[in-house]
């Protein structure tokens, strides 16, 4: 019998082999945000993703659909979106990355709940949670966000490292896609 923790990893394994590649290039971007307390933004969505798959039975929501709205509900830092991202050193203030987020995400074609839970996970910034799955990821980004920042462990180290090498490996298969203005750079150069 499966441990919970080999679930995960099975079920996690097979969600990043399915997502297309600029988001698995964005989710790589995330190595480059800090979290809480020592920790970057990607190991913050492969904790909130672990959350939500966790707990989504409780709440009668399909595992998959909740592990992947956890994993991306922080895909948009990094992209600007609003006047406060133009204040900001690194040019993203990380209020706005709700929407950024859920545009890209609809953009790639990902299932519209998922794309509507990223929407919403930041509530009172955000639009209000609606449904279940909203709620769930909004709890579960609160929720690890405090556990992290108190030193609580969410998710043990060796499957914390195992779902970072899964994301650079399966990145790793094709070479990164350029934005234009990386193309242009390039060529200038």
């Amino acid at each position: 019998m499966a441990t919970l923790t080999e679930d995960f990893l099975r079920e996690f394994e097979e969600v990043v082999d399915s997502l297309p590649r600029p988001l698995l290039d964005r989710l790589l971007r995330l190595k480059r945000y800090r979290g809480h307390r020592g920790d970057d933004r990607l190991s913050h969505c492969i904790k909130t993703a672990y959350l939500a798959w966790k707990w989504a039975p409780k709440l009668r929501i399909p595992r998959r659909p909740a592990l992947l709205a956890g994993l991306l509900h922080d895909i948009g830092y990094g992209i600007p979106g609003c006047p406060l991202c133009r204040l900001d050193p690194g040019g993203h203030c990380g209020i706005c990355h709700w929407r950024t987020g859920a545009k890209l995400l609809a953009e790639q074609g990902v299932r519209r709940d998922v794309v509507k839970a990223v929407k919403r996970h930041m509530f009172p910034y955000s639009p209000p949670p609606r449904t279940r799955l909203d709620l769930l990821v909004w709890l579960a980004d609160k929720i690890e966000s405090t556990l992290s920042f108190l030193g609580k462990r969410v998710l043990d180290n060796t499957t914390l490292r195992r779902c970072r090498e899964l994301i650079d490996v399966k990145s790793a298969g094709e070479p990164p896609v350029q934005s234009s203005s990386e193309t242009a750079r390039t060529r200038s150069e």
